[in-house]
């Protein structure tokens, strides 16, 4: 018996939930409020800094080399340490407030802004490495639960009348516990990845023969695990999911719809990644880079509720194939 697809909602089609996640946004602008206040943070506000720490690493280091390597060369050695040292001005340990995989998109975090409209950034340096470790993992979790309540309003609104009239503490307590172990374990599978990456980053650098079959190979293993793990936080919060029954559900849905999810993470990063060219083009010492916050910070959130609306339709589409599904086995 065939499946009566007349009486299955259409699956969701990409324009009009990316059109649904901007409507979303231009109606609740006050979300955009997160990224927009982390992003003028980390441009005019002061800087965990660990320069000095890396600069005194970079003296120690140095006669280690000379008598593990033999001479060094003094150019290669003052080339390496411009390169360091230039990378230590930049680096803000406030940037960790950007946590992933739940966290404020940010703007600031990937450019790592020396400079602003009335000079040089301020910065604190920190003078012990244990200050740097307490300070990134205090930021980090930080950084995790404003991400939560910021991933569970964004729900909020992309769900409109459907949305959890429980109470926002409780649920933000729910997501933010749940999320913080999912970050656990997204890090966790990060680490155990770095081995298989490399042979992938060996064979694209080989690319000959069998080195571009197992490339093809690996390349669509990752793809097939990486799309649905994209979806891991959502069952958090649109149907207060535990993190490992979230994932589950991730990989189910992603599973049933594979070509039509992929085609709308390749839409969005497309989307985030062009406009972010756009909005790095005024200068850090610029007022104009306000602009460029105010514009990522919109289309950030209208991307992010574009994928709370596509997860609940997909789930619901899904749910129906699977009713019919059943129904045609049991006549």
């Amino acid at each position: 018996m065939t499946i009566q697809q007349a009486k299955v909602s259409p699956p969701p089609r990409l324009i009009a939930v990316l059109l649904a996640g901007f409507d979303t946004v231009a109606s609740h602008l006050g979300l955009i409020l997160f990224p927009v206040l982390l992003d003028v943070w980390l441009w005019l506000g002061p800087h965990l800094r660990m320069e000095r720490l890396i600069s005194d690493m970079l003296t120690e280091i140095y006669p280690l080399l000379q008598s593990s390597a033999g001479d060094v060369s003094p150019e290669l050695w003052d080339a390496v340490q411009e390169m360091w040292q230039t990378l230590a001005a930049r680096v803000n340990l406030f940037s960790s407030l950007r946590a992933l995989p739940v966290g404020i998109p940010s703007l600031m975090a990937g450019r790592l802004p020396v400079g602003t409209p009335w000079g040089a950034s301020i910065g604190v340096d920190l003078s012990h490495w244990l200050e740097v470790v307490v300070s990134w993992g205090t930021l980090t979790v930080a950084g995790i639960l404003l991400g939560s309540l910021y991933f569970l309003l964004t729900a909020d609104a992309a769900a409109g009348e459907n949305r959890d009239e429980g109470p926002l503490f409780e649920r933000w307590l729910h997501a933010g516990t749940q999320t913080v172990l999912l970050s656990i374990l997204w890090m966790m599978a990060v680490g155990l990845s770095l081995f298989p990456m490399s042979i992938f980053a060996t064979l694209l650098g080989s690319a000959s023969g069998v080195g571009l079959v197992f490339l093809f190979l690996i390349g669509g293993a990752l793809l097939w695990i990486i799309v649905p793990l994209l979806f891991a936080p959502h069952g958090i919060f649109v149907y207060r999911l535990s993190v490992f029954r979230s994932i589950r559900s991730g990989f189910s849905l992603a599973r049933l719809t594979m070509p039509t999810t992929s085609t709308f993470f390749l839409a969005v990063f497309v989307i985030s990644r062009g406009m972010d060219l756009l909005w790095s083009i005024p200068d850090e010492t610029s007022w104009l880079t306000l602009v460029g916050i105010f514009g990522h910070a919109f289309i950030a959130t209208s991307l992010l509720a574009a994928s709370f609306v596509y997860y609940r339709q997909a789930t619901e589409w899904v749910e129906q194939i699977l009713e019919q599904m059943k129904q045609a086995r049991a006549a």
